[in-house]
């Protein structure tokens, strides 16, 4: 995976992300989230909204409600030298030469564990 990595956040906001502009990039502090923001202290921050993506939006609230973390990271899904993953099949190949700990596939978890 390359950075900068894309954060995703489920609406409504939790308070400490209710009071960004309503842009699709917002400055974070230096080192705050080293994978996420792009050289200019910058990142791309994508809102997932239960109307339009309403498993990715439940993932996200489950995530916030296990680890406290209202984040996170999307990125383009591939090895190096590898084309994006488009089909499952390239999804579970990636995941087994990427250093991940998981993947969610449609509605399965997966777990190197």
């Amino acid at each position: 995976l390359q950075a900068p990595l894309l954060p995703e956040y489920c609406t409504p906001a939790p308070d400490d992300y209710a009071t960004w502009p309503l842009t699709r990039k917002r400055a974070f502090p230096k080192g705050a989230f080293p994978l996420c923001t792009e050289a200019d202290g910058y990142a791309r921050v994508y809102s997932v909204h239960w109307e339009r993506t309403p498993h990715f939006w439940r993932l996200l609230r489950a995530f916030r409600e296990q680890s406290d973390c209202s984040m996170l990271m999307n990125a383009p899904f591939c090895g190096p030298g590898q084309p994006l993953a488009s089909r499952p099949q390239d999804a579970l190949s990636s995941f087994q030469q990427l250093d991940l700990d998981a993947l969610v596939l449609n509605n399965f978890l997966i777990s190197k564990e």
